[in-house]
């Protein structure tokens, strides 16, 4: 058997393999069966990127959904003056990802991811994501509602930054608690 398989065959094999038992680590797709991970894969593409390259930039008509595969991705938003200095929001590192909003709504980018460090990523562009969602409802809601979820934590992890940037601010840190 192994014999009659050559050794690129063998290759793509085993990056199949590696990359849905990859794909099966990262939040979205952690309850999904092998089967419906392997129709993300069939629709996402990896890309590199080098240090200090932007994956996109705010504003942008968002695109995708991005899986970090290895390195560091910077999400930064820049100050409303240009005298205002950039923020970092998230360092998004291995099996983490970022950009679901886009797969979500029509908005702009709300933010700029920069490769931290050469970084790989793994892509979901938006309207493959919604082709695939439309044929498969059971799938959409297990994977909308993670989503739903990450973004509901990410809120409230910004809620609390501003809160606490406020109080501070102000000489307020007491009333904290």
């Amino acid at each position: 058997y192994s014999k009659d398989i050559s050794a690129h065959d063998k290759q793509r094999i085993d990056r199949l393999v590696n990359s849905i038992l990859f794909l099966k680590k990262v939040k979205p797709f952690k309850a999904l069966s092998e089967e419906d991970i392997f129709k993300f894969y069939k629709i996402g593409a990896d890309m590199n990127y080098y240090e200090g390259q932007k994956i996109f930039e705010e504003n942008m008509e968002g695109d995708g959904f991005y899986i970090v595969l290895s390195g560091i991705v910077k999400i930064i938003k820049k100050g409303q003056s240009r005298e205002a200095k950039e923020e970092t929001l998230a360092m998004i590192r291995e099996g983490e990802f970022f950009g679901e909003m886009a797969l979500l709504d029509d908005a702009k980018r709300s933010a700029t991811a920069l490769a931290h460090k050469t970084t790989a990523v793994f892509i979901i562009r938006k309207d493959e994501f919604r082709k695939l969602m439309a044929e498969d409802n059971a799938l959409a809601v297990q994977v909308l509602w993670v989503f739903i979820k990450t973004l509901c934590k990410r809120l409230r992890e910004t809620d609390k930054k501003m809160a606490d940037s406020f109080f501070s601010e102000y000489g307020l840190s007491d009333f904290m608690g």
